[in-house]
């Protein structure tokens, strides 16, 4: 089931404002826009971040962050030193070949704990049933999901929120004033 994380047509708006959302560099894709995440070093996007990570991790406080590698890692980094707080790596692509050879990172402190998957987007669910099944051999248990963006037909079973939902990018991006033609940065990528 996917859920808008409430504050989600704040954050869209703010992106949008900010010329965060451009032309996607990518046109056989289906949708015409992408959230340029190569700007993380936009105060405006660092905030969205945090913002939308504390939020879900707020809406229950034994909830513990688990990052799905890598895409995930890089956000969950951000977060974590904006507020100081811990945050467990799940390697979705396997164990590290090298040192430990672990598939969560920190190994403690899983067992027992509720957690919240947090990844840039979700096109099928692959990656987060991965992560899912990870942090349950480890004896963690899922509470839901949050990714900034996501496919039409995600397969996920626990609630799965929606940082930034297409819909409300595209209805939002539809109201703008138009600015002219957007153009693609070099190097942009997508969430």
């Amino acid at each position: 089931m996917m859920l808008n994380l409430p504050g989600a047509g704040e954050r869209v708006a703010g992106l949008i404002a900010a010329d965060l959302v451009v032309a996607s560099p990518r046109p056989d894709r289906e949708r015409t826009y992408a959230v340029d995440t190569r700007d993380s070093v936009s105060p405006v996007f660092r905030l969205t971040v945090i913002e939308a990570i504390d939020r879900i991790r707020d809406a229950d406080g034994e909830l513990r962050i688990a990052a799905v590698a890598n895409s995930g890692s890089l956000l969950c980094a951000l977060w974590a030193g904006a507020t100081g707080r811990p945050f467990w790596n799940v390697l979705v692509d396997g164990r590290r070949t090298r040192g430990f050879g672990r598939n969560v990172e920190p190994a403690e402190g899983v067992r027992g704990r509720k957690f919240v998957l947090v990844d840039n987007h979700a096109r099928t669910g692959t990656s987060l049933r991965t992560a899912m099944g990870i942090i349950q051999s480890h004896g963690g248990f899922i509470a839901s999901a949050m990714v900034f963006t996501a496919g039409d037909r995600v397969d996920f079973d626990p609630p799965l929120y929606v940082a930034l939902p297409h819909n409300l990018i595209v209805d939002q991006l539809s109201k703008a004033r138009p600015r002219g033609p957007q153009k693609v940065r070099p190097g942009a990528d997508t969430l």
